[in-house]
């Protein structure tokens, strides 16, 4: 399981660039729309590229697909880069500022979206401290909004009888779930080390064996944050004497991408040149 979070904050600066208002970090609603659209993104962090505002005050809910009276939105200034702390978490910033002339009036809420499929990530209400929350934007004023989206994963793992292990999701796994999602992943590389993987892992712990496969993976559709992935290995590959225990996914030129890092332990495998191997594995986002 992988843990999102959506957060958001909101600067308000008169024409002199003096701070009005500061909404500090709270939570977003992720949609169940937008829940989906992460599995089905190349690269999240290009993809959802822009922030809208607006003046409703209804709740937000997962069922949300537009803020429920949108007035302005504007695109993201930069495409994020994100950010991994050292066994911690994974953190990409939205930021979009809002200039003179622009969302003018009572602002109320605001959300995340893709503007090429109209896809909203995330809505909320302002608030502060529970309470609701208006920032008055006249026409001179300058709005700077920034929507904090965060992927956290266990760094524990569970080891068993196949085809039931639970894996080890990598940093650089979390990494590249925002920049280049699932759609890059093959079934990668084999090695024969045996030590448990961590969150901090940066590839095949052991050597590696066999030869790299880089067949596309297929994905399934997407359901309540949930999405199969299935690594067909042909029957040449990964084929040798010896034998395997760790299993890293990567993309096509080997990096570690949104692979998880899976330790073999009821045993060591082998594999022979007439044989094919199937793995499915499971991504399930989870609202943190």
């Amino acid at each position: 399981m992988i843990g999102v979070k959506s957060e958001w904050m909101a600067v308000l600066l008169d024409e002199s660039g003096n701070t009005k208002q500061v909404v500090d970090w709270h939570k977003n609603t992720i949609t169940n729309t937008g829940l989906n659209a992460f599995w089905l993104s190349t690269c999240f962090v290009e993809e959802f590229d822009s922030i809208c505002v607006g003046t409703g005050t209804d709740e937000p809910a997962a069922t949300d697909t537009e803020l429920t009276n949108e007035v302005d939105y504007a695109m993201c200034d930069d495409i994020p880069t994100p950010t991994f702390t050292v066994g911690g978490s994974c953190a990409a910033d939205f930021m979009a500022t809002f200039g003179v002339g622009s969302a003018v009036g009572s602002l109320t809420e605001a959300g995340l979206r893709n503007s090429q499929s109209d896809v909203l990530w995330c809505h909320n209400l302002f608030t502060e401290n529970g309470l609701p929350v208006v920032i008055e934007k006249a026409t001179s004023d300058t709005l700077i909004v920034t929507v904090r989206v965060t992927l956290t994963t266990s760094t524990t793992y569970a080891s068993g009888t196949s085809p039931n292990h639970k894996i080890c999701m990598t940093g650089d796994g979390l990494m590249h779930l925002f920049d280049r999602g699932i759609s890059s992943l093959t079934p990668g590389k084999i090695g024969t080390g045996g030590t448990a993987p961590s969150i901090d892992d940066t590839g095949i712990r052991g050597d590696v064996y066999g030869t790299p496969c880089y067949e596309p993976a297929t994905i399934g559709a997407p359901s309540n944050g949930e999405v199969l992935v299935t690594f067909d290995i042909p029957a040449l590959y990964w084929a040798g004497a010896g034998t395997w225990r760790e299993w890293v996914p990567t993309d096509e030129d080997g990096n570690l991408t949104a692979g998880s890092f899976r330790w073999v332990s009821d045993g060591a495998q082998t594999k022979d040149n007439t044989h094919s191997i199937r793995f499915t594995m499971k991504y399930k986002l989870e609202r943190a």
